[in-house]
């Protein structure tokens, strides 16, 4: 089971013996599959926390970057160094699978970010989803490095 710091404060597990990817930006590559977790109920799965946040997406994805914040394409995710050649240094969880972030993925500067934004892992924008796993079209990110 994943262990991430907010957790470890909530629940005191602190004073355990944690291992040290638990707690720092990248986190275990273990991703349920969609028999432990229903599809929509996992990052990066579509959908996923889309309407608590979509006037948000709505505006920062929507105007400040090349996104059209639809129906759940917008979502919470996790994010790692990438491990597969990223231009941009990120992958993200996207349907249960990890994809770069390319060259033309838009990430917002620091401080251009909602604070409503800076508590999560990251959001990204997710389109083509079925032509995984590197067809999909990821416009936008944003990447909390110090969330979680």
């Amino acid at each position: 089971m994943l262990i991430t710091r907010r957790r470890m404060l909530i629940t005191g597990a602190a004073s355990l013996a944690i291992p040290a990817i638990a707690t720092s930006g990248e986190y275990a590559d273990q991703i349920p599959s969609y028999d432990e977790v229903k599809n929509g109920d996992y990052f990066g799965d579509y959908n996923y926390m889309h309407g608590k946040y979509h006037d948000v997406y709505q505006r920062i994805f929507g105007t400040n970057m090349r996104c059209a914040c639809g129906a759940g394409d917008c979502r919470v995710t996790k994010w790692r160094h990438s491990k597969l050649a990223s231009p941009k240094g990120f992958d993200v969880v996207v349907n249960r699978q990890w994809v770069p972030l390319s060259d033309q993925t838009s990430i917002p500067k620091e401080g251009t970010v909602p604070e409503v934004l800076t508590h999560d892992w990251a959001h990204i924008c997710a389109y083509d989803a079925d032509r995984m796993p590197y067809g999909v079209n990821l416009p936008c990110a944003i990447i909390n490095e110090m969330a979680g």
